[in-house]
């Protein structure tokens, strides 16, 4: 049907939506196969308005040959085959060559010769002449849009074809498509080329790229993007685009568009693929989208992304994109592993950004990360804004000036926290300081280990914190703490700063397993989980276990458990034998599976199906028979068809690694606590020996002056060895810059910072400094003192040496210089 006006429910009286579907299909208003690429062909000013177009039967075809033809001519000879899987070539179907030269729209008008070598004759003659070059054969379209200013509005629904609508030529545009469904498109939902100067506006593209089966064989899609674009001036609004076998939205050399108000879900199901592919494109905005689970189920060692780039693309802006990866336990395999990535295509080039930023913050994925490697050096520098090590205020005080106290005052502020990614605010609060620390007592607002723990001659180093979950049930979020580590543990900081979930594991094993969620956590957490964790547990690192396993159905007859009872019985419908490799390691009840149906290409050890679903959906295991190398696991649900051997998908779920290993079994799901509280060291203090009370002092920036000057170093003895003096009045723990006075005797002398650990080189002996610039510490009428700057070591410590021995030397501390934004 070639349709050049409007179609609309009112054209057809009595009928609301008019419906036209392919023949065959048992429907009343049908026609048959079209001598056309589509089952309807759209040109100019067509408008399509709650129309409901169904090609499923004539769209499911793909055919890979080879012929010939001569320039400027419509026949092409010497076809190798014109059959293909469950039907063959007719007039009307799709035609293409591997380098372009049949232009796009070209159709098959006429088979000249049956039989193969074939001869057909096509709508459009090539550009170029074709020897022997590898030609294609697709599945009819369900609109082919042939003309420019064509609309698809209305709730109109295309479902089952080829492409549900292709628009392929250059000089075609203006489509608009608003308010309609797009429905499982064989190879792609909307194709639209090169077409310029079009709208896509709150419209649900699902269920498109995922192939077709003939009988029981699933013939994969050929690219299975929901939406795909080489041209320009695209806007995609409102709308959904989901559960495309590959990537959801292309953009392939594409130009000026702009995504906005999105929600893409489940993309790259069938061959993976991330919910956006930006390939060589230029001015993009996406932004304000909601981005989940995209990637598919594929192989393990596969990084799956929501966002991938390639080629060199230039002015990309994303802003105030949401990413969240799949949660369901439901699900055998979490993805993706990261929010961003840079793969190329199979022999396209690697990408390079120019003009490019991403004003956003996106939380990790389901690898904990938020790039993968490749990414990480390319587009982290491009994340707008750039927290780094940036601080302003949170300056630090003694509670009194004149009294000995063991409250430290904190000045409101902003510091991005720990790990760069997020930022800490100390608000102001009227006529009291942001937040004070009071190392008598514990927890926040006190001293991490708990009160009562303050010792003397010890450093404390002092920290802005914040939940990593923002609030919860309205307790504070943002507060001040005290440890003598260079990290803080929350462990006495309540439910604000912590996340309650569960997991299981084996004893002996240094992986959680099924952690129900991940959200902030992060590589040095405190993590308890009584009865099976060792006190003092941390985590390592953070992300998902996914194994592949052939596995064989079970009926040795030994587990009655397997049985099916009735007059079927016995029957071992849902237990299987684990492959003798991996086993039952890692499985636990619970534990979800799934099958070939979710993936067709990263199983191919099986005797099974591609595409073949032998176990029903959110299938687990219910029970773990018996374990080892070749253990028997008990599905809960049963098997479909029957096969000698399937490929079976165990997921784990969210992980943690943890250390040390597990003190004890947690087959079960078993509570757990991390505490995954962010923080910011704003500086350190300590308390003098003797005092349990913190040393007086005045910050100014990132100088602590002391408030009464300290002698640190009184030696009648150093001599040409150099020694190592400590600097008690200065923090431990963090090399700080020391700076004092010092006078000498009548030898020459060198202070120094010691090398750094693990070296022995250092300076030699000083000789006498010139008269300009510079002085030698060596009068003795009068004592005159120098001032000094020094980084010290971790402990505190500085070097000196003299050019004789029995040197003296006398040094005075008046502070240290802590630089905060390091």
């Amino acid at each position: 049907m070639s349709v050049g006006s409007s179609v609309s429910p009112s054209d057809v009286p009595g009928s609301s939506p008019v419906r036209i579907f392919a023949a065959n299909n048992g429907f009343e208003d049908s026609v048959s196969a079209p001598a056309q690429s589509g089952l309807l062909v759209a040109s100019s000013y067509c408008h399509l308005s709650g129309i409901e177009l169904d090609a499923s039967s004539i769209g499911g075809f793909y055919l890979a040959t080879s012929g010939e033809t001569s320039a400027n001519s419509t026949t092409v000879t010497n076809i190798t085959t014109l059959t293909g899987t469950g039907t063959t070539v007719v007039p009307g179907m799709p035609i293409s060559d591997a380098d372009g030269y049949i232009p796009p729209g070209t159709t098959v008008v006429s088979i000249t010769t049956g039989t193969c070598p074939c001869t057909i004759q096509i709508s459009q003659p090539a550009s170029t002449a074709i020897l022997s070059e590898g030609i294609t054969f697709t599945g009819f379209y369900t609109v082919d849009v042939a003309g420019t200013h064509v609309a698809i509005d209305d709730h109109a629904l295309l479902v089952g074809g080829y492409d549900d609508v292709r628009c392929g030529a250059p000089f075609v545009d203006g489509l608009q498509i608003k308010d309609s469904e797009i429905v499982s498109g064989v190879d792609e939902g909307i194709h639209l080329g090169s077409c310029a100067n079009t709208r896509l506006i709150g419209d649900l593209i699902s269920g498109n790229g995922t192939g077709y089966h003939y009988m029981s064989t699933l013939v994969p899609p050929l690219d299975g993007e929901g939406v795909s674009l080489t041209g320009q001036e695209l806007t995609v609004a409102t709308g959904v685009i989901e559960q495309s076998g590959g990537p959801g939205l292309l953009l392939n050399g594409a130009q000026q568009i702009s995504v906005t108000g999105m929600y893409f879900d489940n993309n790259g199901k069938r061959i993976g693929g991330p919910a956006i592919d930006i390939n060589a494109s230029t001015y993009l905005s996406i932004c304000g989208n909601h981005i989940h689970r995209s990637g598919g189920n594929t192989s393990p060692a596969t990084t799956t992304s929501q966002v991938n780039f390639a080629g060199t693309s230039d002015n990309i802006s994303l802003c105030g994109n949401v990413y969240f990866p799949d949660d369901n336990p439901d699900e055998a395999t979490l993805k993706p592993s990261v929010v961003y990535d840079a793969t190329p295509p199979v022999g396209g080039s690697a990408a390079i950004l120019t003009n490019t930023h991403f004003y956003e913050q996106p939380s990790p994925q389901a690898s904990g990360q938020v790039y993968s490697s490749i990414a990480a050096q390319l587009l982290a520098p491009l994340q707008v804004p750039q927290f780094t090590n940036e601080i302003t205020g949170l300056t630090l005080s003694n509670s009194s000036p004149t009294t000995l106290t063991q409250i430290i005052n904190i000045a409101a502020g902003t510091a991005a926290d720990s790990t760069g990614t997020a930022l800490i605010q100390l608000p102001p609060v009227a006529g009291s300081p942001a937040c004070s620390v009071d190392i008598a007592n514990g927890g926040a607002g006190g001293l991490d280990t708990g009160s009562g723990m303050v010792a003397s001659g010890t450093t404390y180093n002092f920290f802005a914190i914040a939940s990593a979950g923002g609030s919860n049930n309205g307790t504070a979020i943002t507060s001040c703490i005290a440890s003598t580590s260079l990290a803080p543990s929350f462990l006495y900081t309540g439910t604000a700063y912590a996340l309650s979930t569960s997991a299981q594991t084996k004893s002996g094993a240094t992986t959680l397993y099924n952690v129900p969620t991940v959200a902030g956590v992060k590589v040095g957490d405190l993590i308890v989980g009584t009865g099976f964790l060792a006190a003092g547990t941390t985590v390592t690192g953070v992300g998902t276990v996914t194994t592949y396993q052939v596995v064989t159905p079970y009926s040795a007859g030994v587990f009655t458990d397997c049985t099916v009872t009735g007059s079927a019985a016995p029957y071992y419908y849902n237990c299987f034998t684990t492959d003798g490799t991996t086993g039952t390691a890692g499985l636990f009840t619970g534990t979800e599976v799934s099958d070939n149906a979710n993936n067709a290409t990263a199983n191919t050890s099986c005797s099974s199906t591609s595409g073949q679903s032998a176990i029903q959906n959110y299938a687990h295991i219910a029970k773990l028979e018996s374990t080892g190398p070749s253990g028997v696991i008990k599905l809960n649900t049963s098997i479909q068809i029957t096969l000698p051997t399937d490929c079976f998908t165990f997921s784990g779920g969210n992980t943690i690694t943890i250390s040390p290993a597990a003190t004890s079994n947690a087959g079960t799901a078993q509570p757990i606590t991390i505490y995954t509280g962010l923080y910011r060291m704003l500086g350190a203090l300590y308390t003098p020996s003797g005092s349990t009370s913190l040393v007086p002092f005045i910050q100014n920036g990132d100088t602590f002056s002391l408030t009464t000057p300290v002698t640190d170093i009184n030696t009648n003895t150093l001599g040409t060895f150099p020694i190592f003096y400590p600097l008690p009045s200065v923090p431990s723990g963090i090399s700080v810059e020391a700076m004092g006075r010092c006078t000498g005797g009548a030898n020459d002398v060198l202070l120094f910072t010691p090398p750094p650990v693990g070296t022995t080189y250092g300076p030699g002996t000083p000789t006498t400094f010139p008269a300009a610039p510079g002085f030698s510490v060596n009068l003795t009428t009068p004592n005159v003192s120098f001032p000094y700057r020094l980084f010290t070591n971790p402990s505190g410590q500085i070097k000196a040496v003299a050019a004789n021995s029995s040197t003296y030397l006398y040094c005075v501390t008046d502070g240290w210089v802590w630089h905060r934004a390091q």
